[in-house]
């Protein structure tokens, strides 16, 4: 309102004799609002980018160092018109994060999917600090389910387990939905405690048996990133440790 009304009374700016723009007495209620505006927005691009590959926490940050030099640059020295410009890059990038984002969503379940686990295998550093863990998993007779209840009911069930991935992993991990009914989760903690993990996934799936018998149990299989081994090797192990998880459960696809 107050810059709607800067043309009749200058609150925000004003225009001189001269012709020239001149910053009104309200002008720093507008720079505050601006930068909050701005502010906001980052931190909620952060928050949901928080389970993506960690280059995209990376790219919002420096598009937004970018934007606040641009603007600061004008705050200092008026002459130069640099806010605008700034701004309307920064769009453009944040259209553009906005757009690479959701092509790496799966649409059913809301989770990472097969594109963004490759990036991120791809993107992946190891610290000694932290112990990184690869789970896959695999829904047991997801056929039989699709086939005796319709894919309605197999869509809804593959969205229940990936909601129950993501309170048994919480913030800890990504978790990709890795293609149709197997999932994946890269874990990050200080102490490597996946069993403990497994276990309460286990613990919540059969609660929910009990309440819908025809819910669908999941094969688990897990396997540590190390140096000297390569992610796909990795992968080969979790991936052979979840079959013979199904084989010795008796299930199967």
């Amino acid at each position: 309102m107050l810059t709607l009304a800067s043309p009749y009374y200058g609150w925000i700016f004003f225009v001189g004799e001269d012709s020239s723009y001149h910053r009104g007495r309200f002008f720093i209620i507008y720079l505050i609002a601006f930068l909050y505006s701005v502010i906001f927005s980052l931190v909620k691009k952060l928050f949901s980018s928080r389970n993506y590959p960690a280059y995209f926490n990376k790219r919002i940050i420096e598009s937004g160092i970018f934007l606040f030099i641009g603007i600061m640059i004008q705050v200092f020295f008026p002459q130069y018109h640099t806010t605008w410009i700034t701004t309307a890059f920064y769009l453009v990038l944040y259209y553009a994060l906005s757009c690479e984002m959701s092509s790496l969503m799966d649409g059913l379940t809301g989770l990472l999917n097969r594109t963004a686990f490759n990036k991120e295998i791809e993107h992946l550093k190891l610290s000694p600090k932290w112990s990184t863990v690869l789970f896959m998993l695999d829904v047991n007779n997801f056929k039989d389910i699709n086939d005796a209840k319709g894919h309605t009911f197999g869509d809804y069930y593959l969205k229940e387990i990936g909601e129950i991935l993501e309170k048994v992993f919480s913030l800890n991990a990504q978790i990709f939905r890795f293609g149709g009914d197997e999932f994946s989760v890269i874990l990050m903690k200080k102490v490597n405690d996946s069993m403990d993990y497994t276990d309460k996934l286990v613990s919540l799936i059969r609660n929910r048996q009990m309440e819908d018998p025809d819910f669908p149990g999941v094969a688990v299989g897990y396997s540590q990133f190390e140096a000297g081994k390569t992610a796909w090797e990795t992968i080969d192990m979790a991936d052979n440790n979840m079959y013979k998880d199904k084989r010795a459960k008796g299930k199967h696809s």
